[in-house]
């Protein structure tokens, strides 16, 4: 019988939460890697990361899942509330590092400067 991927996400964070340089802030999630990951997602069918964020100064943001960042020390100017989202290859970040622990794949949110984020969503396909 064929299988086929279909598009899954998780909810990561649905509330705010807000990093600020000046007291070293970074934030820490889990993201439970399903047993039907679709892994071969490169191209045209990554992963997608997304988050809203209002930056409350001018700041960068890094996010990293598992070793590998997703976003790297991405400019941002002060600004209303709006949404990012962001594309990665979820085999390659998953397969570094030594493999993932048995309670998932640690996701980190590091800013410089002062930034509020909320529904933080990872898109992905899994085989059914």
């Amino acid at each position: 019988m064929p299988s086929t991927s279909i598009a899954d996400y998780q909810v990561i964070r649905d509330g705010t939460f807000t990093l600020q340089d000046s007291t070293n802030d970074v934030e820490t999630f889990t993201f439970a890697v399903p047993d039907d990951l679709n892994r071969s997602t490169s191209g045209a069918r990554k992963s997608v990361l997304t988050f809203n964020m209002r930056p409350e100064q001018d700041s960068r943001v890094t996010v990293r899942m598992h070793t590998t960042n997703i976003m790297t020390n991405r400019s941002f100017s002060q600004s209303h509330t709006r949404m990012h989202q962001e594309t990665f290859d979820i085999d390659a970040i998953l397969s570094t590092g030594g493999g993932v622990p048995s309670e998932g794949a640690r996701v980190q949110f590091i800013a410089v400067g002062k930034v509020t984020f909320s529904d933080v969503v990872i898109w992905y396909q899994i085989n059914r």
